[in-house]
């Protein structure tokens, strides 16, 4: 059996490490400092360790009131303090200048906890509690499974393709969006901080909440990802904001296409992807935006999200194209595939309302409906499933999908977590692997991530392809179908399409 490193990020905060067993995680990762397994703390008890990261010691523990597994962190600096007496956090030396830097560690650990608390969306883990207790603090958090970008990179067999990339710079830069309106910067992005859950959605992980403060003469903004952070987050007298988060994301997709680290320090020149990436994979208009926002220079970068999102294509109003009169085509303006990111209720108003009709409000099983009834009634897809009540952390649900007329497969959700609205749940690594021909089910498996209650999924089964590309939180469409460039009239947007509901319980 082959040796299994500890993970080298805090990335570990939230994820459970592919390959990595109960028993080898404890008995390898021993940690002097850590909570004995079996230990309480508030409602929770320790059931494994994960292991440490810059801030401190990650658990996963069992939250007996809610019933439901989650990561407890614990602020835990190891240069500064060390495990005493009765599970107590202790000061190291006892000087008032380790004291006050673990301190303010401590204030920055439950002020980052309180920001994120406040957010819901499906590209941030929830945050359940955070607390003081043992002389340090805790927070309670989902226990998000699934693997990291780079583990996902290094499962294709070739560099990923730019819808791909699209449709997760969409999540994440959603998240990025909700973070800086609110003057906060995540500052340490890379891909090992970023996770796929099992439905393939994106979620930005390792806030750096309470980062390493070494010592009261070093800023505690001083937080560098080598590779990755621009040169400001090295101390420069230049000024962090969105264009900081915007550089060190461009960076993460730098990585992706080229395979290699952008920077190493911070006066590292990057060789344009525009120059050096073959054209017919990317478009210049993607590669342009991705050198745009690596520049060295703050002030030439995308000074905002949404500047960004312009850049790359993202908020092109593909509605625009659709024919009004069109039944089928409808279905192009009714599908919400991101999250919703605000608390305010959101409203489609339909094709040719007249103007003295006040919009519905927003309903997803009616567009479930919609999508179903204008589905084409001589191609049959079919959805065998195991069990309609699956545990949560327990169940995996087990689809085997059929279909009469061969065509690219789309399965989307309505969770339980209803302001999260519609999700894309993909089903597999790369968009162009979901083919599926009348002779060959398609088989895939999701973890059930909860919270309890009913789910309701569609399967779709298009002839072509459907134009992803431009996808944003905004956007309410599953796209138009990408035909062959023989066929302009009489492109065939019909589809096959079937329903069915899940119950997800704890137990």
């Amino acid at each position: 059996m082959s040796s299994i490193e500890p993970p080298t990020d805090s990335d570990i905060t939230v994820l459970s490490r592919t390959g990595i067993s109960s028993s080898s995680n404890n008995e390898k990762f021993h940690d002097k400092d850590a909570l004995s397994i079996g230990a309480k703390v508030g409602e929770f008890q320790i059931t494994r360790y994960i292991g440490r990261g810059g801030f401190g010691i990650v658990y996963l523990a069992f939250d007996y009131s809610l019933r439901r597994e989650v990561a407890l962190k614990e602020y835990m600096l190891d240069e500064f303090a060390i495990r005493g007496s009765n599970a107590k956090v202790v000061i190291k030396s006892g000087q008032h200048e380790d004291k006050e830097a673990f301190q303010i560690g401590l204030r920055s650990f439950v002020n980052e906890a309180r920001l994120l608390a406040r957010f819901n969306h499906p590209s941030f883990a929830k945050i359940y509690r955070f607390w003081e207790e043992n002389d340090t603090a805790y927070i309670a958090m989902e226990y998000c499974q699934g693997k990291t970008f780079k583990e996902k990179l290094s499962e294709l067999d070739n560099f990923p393709d730019e819808v791909w990339l699209k449709e997760i710079l969409s999540h994440l830069l959603d998240a990025l969006n909700i973070l800086h309106r609110e003057n906060c910067l995540h500052r340490d992005i890379s891909p090992d901080n970023i996770l796929f859950r099992p439905n393939g959605q994106p979620v930005l992980i390792d806030f750096g909440a309470a980062r390493y403060v070494k010592n009261n003469t070093q800023p505690p903004t001083v937080i560098v990802k080598p590779g990755y952070s621009p040169r400001e987050q090295y101390g420069n007298e230049e000024k962090q904001g969105p264009w900081t988060d915007i550089s060190a994301l461009a960076a993460v997709i730098y990585f992706a296409i080229t395979g290699k680290n952008p920077r190493r320090k911070s006066s590292d020149q990057l060789k344009p992807l525009s120059q050096s990436v073959k054209k017919n994979h990317y478009t210049r208009k993607f590669l342009n935006a991705i050198d745009r926002a690596l520049s060295d220079k703050p002030e030439n970068r995308p000074q905002s999200v949404e500047e960004f999102r312009n850049m790359l294509g993202l908020t092109e109003n593909s509605i625009s194209s659709v024919p009004r009169n069109s039944k089928k085509n409808r279905l192009g303006i009714i599908l919400a595939i991101a999250a919703l990111l605000t608390a305010t209720a959101v409203f489609l108003f339909p094709l040719n309302t007249p103007p003295s009709l006040q919009p519905e409000p927003y309903n997803p099983i009616k567009v479930l409906d919609e999508i179903y009834e204008n589905r084409d009634p001589t191609h049959i897809v079919n959805v065998a499933i195991e069990k309609e009540v699956l545990r949560i952390g327990k169940d995996p649900l087990r689809l085997k999908i059929s279909t009469t007329k061969p065509g690219y497969a789309y399965l989307f959700v309505i969770g339980t977590d209803r302001d999260s609205s519609f999700y894309r749940m993909f089903l597999s690594a790369e968009d162009n692997e979901n083919y599926i021909d009348t002779t060959s089910p398609l088989e895939v498996k999701y973890e059930m991530m909860g919270p309890p209650g009913e789910s309701h999924y569609i399967v779709i089964v298009s002839e072509y392809k459907r134009n992803l590309r431009n996808l944003s939180s905004s956007d309410v469409t599953i796209g138009n179908p990408e035909c062959p460039q023989n066929i302009t009239a009489n492109c065939n947007d019909s589809y096959g399409a079937t329903r069915f509901s899940i119950n997800e319980v704890y137990q």
